[in-house]
């Protein structure tokens, strides 16, 4: 294990010690340091969920496309799904806006060709 020393003014310490109240300093300085990384991994866990989530919708809705020729009925399905995905996982969508516009824009697009890109 590798240990890591920083020096600190009276006034930083002080502030340093009532911050990590009951914690022990090192517990305290590793959450600090490292909570990105549990908050990134569960956003990008999340967002390749809904990722995985959105193709298999746009291959469900190509598979249906060829057996209804309501176009429109079919977009509004599509919209009425692509905006309960967004209210159904906000902590991915609020992160990746431009990429679920995107995927939501190419899937309309697939519904418009009739399934195909």
């Amino acid at each position: 294990m590798k240990h890591i020393s920083v020096k600190l003014t009276d006034g930083a310490y002080v502030k340093l010690q009532n911050l990590r109240g009951s914690r022990s300093t090192s517990d305290y300085i590793r959450d600090l340091l490292f909570a990105d990384d549990k908050t990134v991994g569960k956003e990008t866990e999340a967002f390749q969920n809904l990722f995985t989530d959105i193709a298999d919708l746009k291959n469900s809705m190509g598979a249906l496309l060829k057996g209804l020729p309501n176009k429109e009925a079919l977009l509004a399905v599509v919209t009425f799904l692509a905006h309960a995905m967004t209210i159904g996982n906000p902590t991915a969508y609020a992160h990746h806006t431009t990429e679920l516009k995107q995927l939501f824009q190419t899937l309309k697009t697939s519904v418009n060709n009739g399934g195909g890109q």
